[in-house]
């Protein structure tokens, strides 16, 4: 049973559960980091869901004045109704490119309803060796 907000179950003819169902907030971006154990990489995740370019400043705090490799892995620019089907299996699919964190602070468009994540290399300067020889 359904009235306004409220959602009442019933088994047997007897209520069985009550919950008041709030709406859902949506927010118009989220945002999410961490840093990969084995490797270091600090990982951002951005998600804008609204029809609007967001624009922000990302800080990395913890990180020495360098230059960092950066990894862009972006879904963009798709309409929302867009997929994947046998006929077009890569309609869909995320890009990805190669940018330069050049020191700790890094201006960035969040394209619209779009997903976004950065892998930001761990060893300053992008000494792939050095970061291969860390892991092992």
């Amino acid at each position: 049973l359904v009235n306004g907000r409220t959602i009442t179950t019933f088994v047997d003819g007897r209520r069985y559960h009550q919950v008041i169902s709030h709406p859902v907030e949506v927010e118009p971006l989220y945002v999410s980091s961490s840093v990969e154990e084995v490797s270091g990489d600090i990982l951002v995740k951005l998600v804008n869901v609204t029809d609007k370019e967001r624009l922000l400043e990302l800080q990395f705090e913890g990180l020495e004045n360098g230059n960092y490799p950066m990894e862009v892995y972006e879904m963009a620019g798709f309409h929302l109704d867009d997929g994947n089907d046998f006929e077009h299996p890569r309609r869909v699919v995320p890009s990805l490119r190669e940018e330069l964190l050049k020191g700790v602070k890094k201006d960035w468009r969040v394209p619209p309803q779009s997903v976004t994540v950065l892998r930001v290399k761990a060893c300053a300067g992008g000494d792939e060796m050095e970061r291969k020889e860390k892991i092992q």
